[in-house]
Order: C-alpha cells, then structure tokens, then sequence
C-alpha cells in the first residue's frame, strides 16, 4: 500500500491506523496535528482511522523555542 505523507510517497503494510503511523515515526502526540485527505482527524479518533491506499496525510508538528 502507498501513502503520501508530507508530499513524500511512503510504503505502509495493510491494516495500519493513524495512531499507529504517528507512534511508529516516533513523533510527540501532543505536539501532533494530522490532515488525511484535507480534513484534520482529532487525536480520540486516531485509533480508530486506517490508512487506505493512495491516502494523503500531513502532518504538522509544534516546536517550542525562545
């Protein structure tokens, strides 16, 4: 299966949710906003959403500075 994620193509297995993409990338959760398919997926629903194939995901993550 293939994704686009952040204009990248990427090669998933079948079966993968949102959530399990984010904590396999081992990305921070909290400072975590995912867009699949031009619409932003709330992070209680994560778990529940799979990938499909030819899906497009973006994610935005936050940094902290000063």
């Amino acid at each position: 299966m293939q994704i686009k994620v952040n204009g990248k193509k990427e090669r998933l297995g079948v079966g993968v949710t949102l959530h399990k993409f984010i904590y396999d990338k081992k990305l921070n959760t909290s400072a975590v906003v995912a867009e699949l398919n031009g619409e932003i997926i709330k992070k209680n629903n994560w778990k529940a959403v799979m990938l499909k194939n030819g899906d497009t995901l973006e994610l935005i993550t936050f940094v902290g500075g000063g």
